[in-house]
């Protein structure tokens, strides 16, 4: 059976910016019917602190198909003010260093209740992926919050 073995979010706080790590492992990855990852996260800013939700689906409708995966981000706070985000997604194995970019989304502006749905079919190429850590897959997941600060 697959699960989600996650580890602390981690902010980091730059001059203008808030980078936001979401770490974690789909352990037993090639068992995948459907397991999801969702965390709120409030932004450790002063000034602004914008509130968000991170909902990542992996999904496989058959047995012989390759997993997919819905990347659903939302902004959930009531603050007024328009900030920049960007999104990153990457899959890596720590013993091989393989990695594969699935998500790059530059900086977009947004405001209270923006949302970003993104669907990837498939995940990897194949179960057998060097990405895969003895059939696990670890994920990092980055969102970068700008222009808060002004």
């Amino acid at each position: 059976m697959a699960f989600i073995d996650s580890q602390p979010v981690v902010e980091t706080i730059g001059e203008n910016c808030h980078m936001v790590e979401f770490n974690f492992t789909v352990n037993n990855y090639r068992d995948i019917s459907s397991l999801d990852f969702i965390r709120e996260h409030r932004i450790l800013c002063e000034r602004f602190g914008t509130e968000w939700t991170v909902w990542i689906l992996f999904q496989k409708t058959d047995s012989n198909e390759p997993v997919s995966c819905i990347v659903s981000i939302s902004r959930t706070d009531d603050e007024e003010i328009k900030v920049m985000v960007s999104l990153s997604m990457l899959l890596h194995n720590v013993s091989t260093l393989a990695c594969s970019d699935v998500l790059d989304v530059p900086a977009t502006k947004t405001a209270k209740d923006w949302e970003f749905q993104k669907y990837i079919d498939p995940l990897l190429q194949s179960e057998n992926s060097a990405i895969l850590n003895d059939g696990n897959l670890d994920v990092k997941f980055c969102l970068t919050v700008f222009d808060c600060h002004e």
